[in-house]
C-alpha cells in the first residue's frame, strides 16, 4: 500500500491536534515524522502518560505509530 509521503492529520473533534508525514508502513502499522500544531499543548501530557505505558519512558522524540483502520474509532 502506498502510504509513504502521505500527511495524516490528527483532530480532536474539529481541533487539529497534529500532522504525521508518513515514512514506514507495515501495513496495519504506519509510522512517520509528528509534527505538533497549536492545540497540542492541551493534550501533551496525555501523550506523555500512554507512551510512558507503551514504551521505552526515556524514550522522546517526534514519531508517531498507529495502527490503521478504514473506520472511525468510537469516542
Amino acid at each position: 500500500m502506498g502510504f509513504d509521503g502521505q500527511v495524516w492529520h490528527l483532530h480532536s473533534g474539529d481541533v487539529l491536534i497534529g500532522e504525521i508525514l508518513i515514512d514506514e508502513a507495515d501495513f496495519p502499522w504506519l509510522s512517520g515524522h509528528f509534527t505538533p500544531a497549536a492545540a497540542f499543548g492541551t493534550l501533551r501530557e496525555l501523550f506523555a502518560r500512554e507512551l510512558a505505558l507503551t514504551e521505552d519512558p526515556g524514550e522522546e522524540g517526534d514519531r508517531a505509530r498507529f495502527r490503521w483502520s478504514d473506520k472511525p474509532f468510537d469516542a
